[in-house]
């Protein structure tokens, strides 16, 4: 009964929902992320640690939505918020040094079947999830979910690069200029969109201040 009642709430109210989808997406990413470095440790592609390195601070993005999305104070949430654009632009850094060691190690980007068919799955997984997650975020005058669609955002454009790059290692297909070329479009994208919305956080300071004050909007 607690847990269907658990449940029913869920359905009723959007801001715990979201949190509760939240919550298991970043449970996925500390898992998917541990699973990506002892990967890449083992196989000897330790570049791909990086890419569990970026999936960990994702899943961190998303411990700060979780802990700090009820908080009624302004300055709580624009502080959470400043500090996780900072992760967005750090991450975006990190994708753009992870794509462009193809050209110094094309190599890099040349995994067994076995491990392709699993790097892609993986990555097409977490595609729908942060799909289903920008989705279910919509519109709202709160500053935190706005920046958790940032990174539902950023998770999708770097698994769409991560699963093309598996695939087409798995065909045996050269593409590592095209996936450099991609990635680093992708990562671009994330630096920009972070860095445009700590200005415009500092710009409009207090109107946001005066949105959060009025009732949460999911």
């Amino acid at each position: 009964m607690e847990i269907k009642s658990f449940f029913q709430e869920l359905k009723k109210d959007k801001t715990k929902r979201i949190k509760f989808i939240t919550f298991l997406t970043m449970i996925y990413n500390f898992i998917w992320s541990v699973a990506k470095i002892i990967f890449g440790v083992f196989s000897t592609m330790f570049f791909f640690c990086l890419s569990g390195v970026i999936t960990l601070l994702i899943g961190f993005i998303k411990k700060i939505f979780y802990n700090n999305i009820e908080h009624d104070s302004f300055k709580i949430k624009y502080k959470k918020s400043q500090i996780i654009n900072i992760l967005l632009i750090i991450i975006g850094i990190l994708f753009i040094v992870y794509m462009l060691k193809l050209i110094f190690f094309p190599e890099s980007s040349s995994y067994s079947l076995i491990a392709s068919i699993t790097i892609a799955a993986f990555s097409f997984g977490e595609l729908g999830v942060s799909i289903y997650n920008i989705v279910q975020a919509k519109k709202s005058k709160d500053i935190l979910l706005t920046n958790l669609r940032n990174c539902n955002f950023a998770s999708a454009l770097f698994a769409i690069v991560l699963t093309q790059t598996a695939i087409l290692s798995a065909q045996g297909v050269d593409a590592s200029l095209y996936n450099v070329i991609t990635g680093s479009i992708a990562g671009f994208i994330v630096v920009v969109i972070a860095v445009i919305n700590l200005i415009l956080l500092k710009i409009n300071k207090q109107k946001i201040e005066q949105q959060t004050e009025n009732k949460i909007e999911i």
